[in-house]
């Protein structure tokens, strides 16, 4: 699991990788 590709997938969006990151 890479957090950068993750940002990069959601455009750089914090709250997009976070709620990727922790689901509810």
């Amino acid at each position: 699991l890479i957090i950068k590709d993750i940002v990069e997938r959601c455009g750089g969006d914090p709250n997009k990788v976070n709620e990727i990151l922790n689901p509810e």
